[in-house]
């Protein structure tokens, strides 16, 4: 399978209190996920926590309360900071944002092109 389209996840979040999360995304066996965050805050103090949660359910999801994983990225400079994860060997997914601190807000949008083979 070649490389899918470029689609958006999550759409200028305000990310300001409470963990906001992204669309959520299905792979194949086999299928990789390229994901794209960019985080811009016009403050010079919060940084922009990046955590990948999981269910194994198609409806009605049971998210897992602990991420798989967690990132965090320095949106201290007021500018675009960007950064790209590789997703693989999970049936379904989401992104969680949230901020480091309580001052700044951070707009945060994601981005997704899946790769790989349905086994």
């Amino acid at each position: 399978m070649a490389w899918g389209s470029k689609t958006q996840i999550a759409t200028a979040l305000s990310v300001a209190g409470t963990e906001l999360f992204s669309d959520s995304f299905t792979l194949n066996p086999a299928e990789n996920a390229n994901i794209q965050i960019i985080g811009n805050s016009s403050g010079t103090t919060d940084d922009l926590i990046i955590s990948l949660y999981t269910t194994l359910d198609e409806s009605t999801e049971n998210w897992d309360t602990v991420p798989l994983f967690s990132q965090e990225l320095d949106c201290t400079d007021g500018n675009d900071n960007d950064i790209t994860l590789l997703v693989t060997g999970v049936y379904k997914a989401r992104l969680g944002f949230a901020r480091t601190g309580t001052t700044d807000t951070i707009t945060t949008n994601a981005y997704i092109r899946k790769d790989g083979v349905n086994l």
